[in-house]
């Protein structure tokens, strides 16, 4: 016998007495391991924390994190916002809306530090003609100057009847058809009464009516950035908030005529959302794991008591895993929270190969003491081989720079000894204790044809199927440059929800859209300068800082802002004090508009729309003939309440006096200049970052210009470059530790290759086939890389390893020994086990489960087929060689 058959052959014969004395103290043995494996799921239930936060996945040590981190001291406020969309009947409703929704956010400080309302900035709004450019404030003039007659009619009586009574007036006024077109007011007045007579909702926006423009989207919504009070230590930090939030949102919609609509987005919402999704009828889907794996095991061991003792190992392997994690750690994060998927899918992989070996030395007549000595010595040795390659493949993550899997490879790592412990203590110990009946040793049976041309088919067409192998491995690695990593957190979520459905929506359409890249400057000149510089580049669309916020050309704007407010009369857009209409007094004014509308229609085709016009006063007429007071007083709710805060506001505007930098508001200057005098400079794209071509191109293009840029574009684009890094650099370690771990264990060069070629050609199979589906690899999935790199060198040692060391030492070909049996029952638990997972609702899921799916498969293929061609082959040649 060699040295190295003797070094083999020892510490087998260890683990057979290892298990032997196990057996003796299996009462004992069994009740201090369940003690165990209780305390620590104790320990976890009460001490475990999840931590969300998705940045401190990734090293703070990262240039990148560190600008952001930064970002994030100098500018507090604008971390961790939940960003409240508000949009009612009219952009005058949404500002409303916003401004009550924002006061009692404020009034609850136990959940909100921060509360703004940015486009409901009392400053800019009484300022705001002084951002319009020249041309537009002098346009802007000229028409209130054209109203000025019909202003003054309508504020001194805000009522049905001073409206219709302006409208009189006006129609009056146009002699010819000429001079005024009424038709976007009369469209208007008209569908408001249509609504009111119908009993429908309906509010009439003046600020509409004003403008020259057509309103844009986002001049129909308002935004609120609310900064919750988030424990990290909840696996929702922030549901308290957005709690209060819906509620409140709820309250406000109560109005039907405001129209008022509250959707919440965000990253935090985002990931609130997304934990539901996944974690979505989680109980039932758990249930449904744990009953498929018992189902399967029970069709491959044949025995509810191996069964048991299986799942009881399963079970408190778990629980001491996540034990370790909360001693070790001390909390989870949303990528580390996987290594239960991890370990079921390994441990149970211990499990199967030894009572499978178990049970066949009991139907091979053995006692139960001999067929587990047996099983322990025949499998023992390879399931500690898999369990240092496995290990030192998931500890080759534990160095990188992405936090989130570094913590999941000691996790799993860790708990690959867990279990390797278990299945050599606990799992005899429990299988002593209800012992499976021995029985006389069986004759071989005698299979069928079709049994043995399956099995004996990679052993016959070794050739064949080693040429094909070959040939797939080299077409698959000519597409496998062509794999990328989707870096884009909203492919990972469900674009359903209302969180990822609205930010997906402000991507498109906001003039501010929420992707947007933050400069720090020194100094305000800095930040002038760095404005300059980054506006230029034709991937940006245009940078804001805090001077942005002082208007140009003052001093010729507030001329023509002197000049309007002379010719209207600031009295003009004061409300006059008049009695209020009665029903009587509504109706005789409908009346005589309907009047003057059908006189106007007769004698003029310009000007206002003619058949507008018919319409309108076909609908007075309807109206007439109805004298209910709660009519009317709807109807001038629908057609006047947004009057009056856009007459004040107005007023205001034109009341406004020049400023200067130095008086802005605190409140505004410090979301652009910190304390210690750091000035920020925003910069917007030109183009949708949704496409991640743009955004690419625009984060490379900004960062040129200023490589301190931060922001969730850099956030994102430099975390999947850091990650797929990491997984790159640990994959590659993983592979090649593991070579020389099972270099040095198997002392065979040739039976190391048999164990990791077939491996290397099912990675680059499933590289290809995700391809070739248009599945990119990303946060989620990735994750399922260690699991099939475990799996797949697990599957191969105990393939060579029952060739080499099978019963009746060694069997040729190992598709005809119970190995292959627990194989194929290791695949389908974990296959059919977490392939549910691509039926879920949430898209990263979904993805984890395709490739843990088609992993698993070309895993399945290369153990079973090329594997055992690779045996027949050797042997062939070492026969050729001792023939020659």
């Amino acid at each position: 016998m060699s040295e190295d058959d003797q070094h083999d052959h020892g510490w087998r014969r260890f683990l057979a007495r290892w298990v032997d004395g196990v057996a003796k103290r299996a009462l004992w043995v069994a009740v201090a391991l369940l003690l165990v494996s209780y305390a620590a799921l104790h320990v976890t239930i009460t001490k475990i924390k999840v931590n969300t936060n998705r940045e401190k996945m990734l090293s703070a040590d990262l240039p990148f994190r560190k600008a952001e981190n930064r970002r994030h001291e100098l500018f507090p406020k604008d971390v961790d916002n939940l960003a409240l969309v508000i949009e009612g009947a009219t952009p005058e409703d949404a500002r409303a809306g916003a401004l009550a929704l924002a006061e009692r956010l404020r009034a609850r400080d136990d959940l909100f530090r921060n509360v703004y309302v940015p486009r409901a900035d009392k400053f800019l709004e009484d300022r705001g003609l002084l951002y319009l450019d020249t041309d537009e404030l002098e346009d802007l003039s000229q028409r209130l100057a054209e109203v000025q007659p019909f202003l003054g009619r309508l504020t001194g009586d805000e009522s049905l009847r001073g409206l219709f009574d302006l409208l009189e007036q006006a129609i009056e006024a146009d002699k010819d058809g000429t001079d005024v077109d009424l038709t976007r007011v009369v469209e208007r007045v008209t569908e408001g009464i249509d609504a009111a007579l119908a009993a429908e909702p309906y509010r009439l926006s003046w600020q509409a009516l004003m403008q020259d423009e057509p309103l844009t989207r986002d001049d129909e919504r308002q935004f609120i950035l609310a900064q919750p009070v988030l424990d990290y230590g909840k696996l929702l930090p922030a549901t308290s908030a957005l709690d209060f939030v819906r509620t409140t949102a709820d309250d406000l919609a109560k109005d039907a005529d405001a129209g008022i609509r509250v959707r919440i987005t965000g990253g935090l919402a985002m990931a609130t959302q997304e934990l539901q999704t996944v974690s979505r009828g989680a109980e039932w889907f758990g249930l449904g794991v744990f009953l498929a794996i018992g189902v399967i095991l029970y069709a491959g061991l044949r025995s509810g008591r191996l069964v048991a003792a299986s799942l009881i190992t399963l079970v408190a392997g778990l629980a001491c895993t996540a034990g370790f994690a909360t001693i070790a750690i001390g909390h989870l994060n949303l990528v580390s929270v996987a290594f239960g998927i991890l370990y079921i899918g390994l441990g149970i992989d211990y499990a199967i190969h030894l009572t499978l070996r178990y049970r066949e030395g009991i139907r091979n007549g053995r006692d139960h003491g001999d067929a587990l000595r047996r099983a322990a010595q025949d499998v023992g040795g390879s399931l500690v081989l898999c369990t240092l390659s496995t290990a030192l493949g998931f500890y080759a993550f534990v160095p990188t720079a992405y936090s989130g899997v570094s913590e999941l490879g000691l996790i799993s790592g860790t708990g690959m000894f867990i279990s390797l412990f278990l299945n050599l203590t606990l799992l005899p110990a429990l299988l002593t204790l209800m012992p499976l009946r021995s029985v006389k040793a069986r004759e071989t049976r005698e299979h069928g044809p079709l049994y043995e041309s399956v099995t004996t088919f990679p052993v016959r067409r070794h050739r064949p199927i080693l040429v094909a192998s070959v040939i797939l491995g080299l077409a698959g690695s000519m597409i496998i440059p062509r794999i990328r990593f989707d870096w884009n957190p909203l492919n990972l979520r469900d674009r359903s929800t209302e969180s990822v459905a609205t930010f997906d929506e402000l991507l498109r359409t906001s003039e501010t859209p929420p992707w947007n890249l933050d400069i720090l400057a020194a100094d305000a000149g800095t930040a002038r300068a760095t404005a300059e510089r980054v506006k230029a580049l034709p991937e940006v669309d245009k940078a804001i800082h805090v001077e942005s916020f002082v208007p140009d050309d003052q001093d010729e704007k507030l001329i023509v802002i002197e000049d309007t407010a002379l010719i209207l009369g600031l009295d003009v857009l004061s409300p006059g004090a008049t009695d209020a209409p009665n029903v009587a007094d509504n109706v005789a004014a409908a009346r005589s508009l309907r009047e003057a509308l059908a006189a106007y229609g007769q004698r003029t085709t310009g000007g206002t729309d003619r058949e507008a016009a018919a319409k309108l006063a076909s609908t007075l007429q309807r109206l007439e003939a109805r004298t209910e007071p709660a009519l009317f007083d709807k109807l001038s709710v629908s057609l006047l309440a947004t009057l009056p805060a856009n007459m004040q506001r107005l007023r205001t505007s034109l009341e406004t006096e020049g400023f200067a930098r130095s008086d802005l508001p605190a409140h505004l200057v410090d979301r652009w200049v910190a304390t210690d005098g750091t000035h920020r400079v925003q910069v917007y794209a030109k183009k949708d970052l949704s496409d991640p071509d743009a955004l690419e191109a625009f984060v490379d293009a900004t960062r040129a210009v200023a490589p301190n840029a931060s922001g969730s574009p850099v956030v994102m684009l430099e975390s999947g470059r850091a990650v797929a890094g990491a997984f790159r650099q640990a994959l590659l370690v993983a592979v090649i530790a593991t070579g020389l771990v099972l270099l040095l264990m198997l002392r065979n060069l040739v039976d190391v290759l048999f164990v990791i070629v077939p491996l290397l050609l099912a990675a680059v199979l499933t590289a290809a086939s995700m391809i070739l589906l248009k599945v990119p690899f990303n946060f989620a999935n990735v994750i399922a890389l260690p699991l099939l790199l475990g799996i797949g060198v697990d599957d191969g040692i105990h393939m060579v390893d029952r060739a080499r060391h099978g019963l009746g030492g060694g069997d040729v070909n190992p598709l005809q020994t119970s190995t292959a049996r627990g194989v194929i029952f290791t695949t389908l638990t974990t296959s059919v086990s977490f392939g549910q997972l691509a039926l879920s609702p949430h898209p990263g899921t979904a993805s984890l489960g395709l490739l843990l799916s088609s992993g698993m498969g070309f895993l399945l293929l290369s153990t079973l087929v090329v594997i055992p061609a690779l045996l027949a082959w050797s042997a062939k040649r070492s026969q050729e060689t001792s023939a020659a």
